[in-house]
Formats: C-alpha cells, sequence, structure tokens
C-alpha cells in the first residue's frame, strides 16, 4: 500500500516531466523579481501565462511551487488568502515568501 506522501510524490513527478527548464525559468523568474517577499503563487502563474507559458496541465503550476518549496525558492508563511482567480471558486491559497538571492 502506498502512503499518501509517496502519491503526492509521484504526482507531482508526473506534472513537472519535462519541465527541467520551465522549472529552472519559474526558478530564476521568482527569485530575480520576487526574492525576499512576500507572494501568492497565483500572481506568478498570471505573469508567466501572459509572457505565454501554459504548461500541459494546470497541476504543473503547484507541482512548480512545490519544486520550489523543496529547492528552498519557496518558504510557507503559514499565512492564506483568498483566490482572486475565478476558477478557484475563492478557495484558500498559499502566501510563500521568496528566499533571498
Amino acid at each position: 500500500m502506498r502512503l499518501g506522501k509517496q502519491l503526492r510524490d509521484e504526482g507531482v513527478a508526473r506534472a513537472i516531466d519535462g519541465y527541467t527548464s520551465l522549472v529552472e525559468y519559474v526558478e530564476d523568474f521568482v527569485l530575480r523579481n520576487y526574492a525576499g517577499k512576500e507572494i501568492v503563487f497565483e500572481e506568478i502563474r498570471m505573469m508567466l501565462e501572459r509572457d505565454g507559458i501554459h504548461p500541459r496541465t494546470k497541476n504543473t503550476w503547484g507541482a512548480l511551487a512545490n519544486v520550489l518549496r523543496k529547492r528552498g525558492v519557496l518558504f510557507d508563511t503559514g499565512k492564506t488568502t483568498i483566490s482572486e482567480s475565478p476558477s478557484a471558486h475563492a478557495r484558500l491559497t498559499r502566501i510563500w515568501r521568496v528566499s533571498l538571492l
């Protein structure tokens, strides 16, 4: 029987499969523009989508946030806010702190 954490990690790996360069691009983008600031990843997603970046699946955005957390780029502040995206139906979303360069 697989544990929930193992299933989550496998899902993250599937969502970002083939996007090594996207992970590196987003990491660089976040560090250059938001170092030391608190952000909602939704804001990053909207900016990147405006720049024409559209992953195969929307699950990739959550996987990217998780990878950046594991790499020490994002830190969970323990705070939440209500999502502004209409498709999110006002769900709670994490507020992250971006590490310093």
